[in-house]
């Protein structure tokens, strides 16, 4: 029975690949095109993918920055505050060293 369904097998490949091997040049086209529609329809759906985590991440990005701004503002105020108040401390004495 073992060779019997090895004889099967290889008959049923042996059919198939005849079967491959009549295609004709246009069928080779035809095979070609599917192919490449295929690849296209991959590359489409990648690409939709980037867009839309691209469009989240400037989301995220957006919402990041303007949770930061009130502290950014509140710093900067400070920073200002202490270098005015280093200035007013130096009193220059008018004589310059080189």
């Amino acid at each position: 029975m073992s060779e019997r369904r090895r004889t099967v097998t290889s008959n049923a490949g042996y059919r198939w690949s005849r079967r491959f091997a009549n295609v004709t040049g246009v069928g080779w086209a035809q095979v070609f095109v599917g192919v490449a529609f295929a690849g296209l329809v991959v590359l489409a759906v990648c690409s939709v993918k980037v867009f839309r985590a691209l469009r989240t991440l400037g989301r995220e990005l957006e919402r990041a920055r303007r949770r930061i701004e009130p502290k950014q503002s509140a710093l900067s105020g400070e920073l200002r505050r202490l270098r005015d108040a280093q200035e007013a401390e130096h009193v220059p004495d008018g004589v310059r060293s080189s």
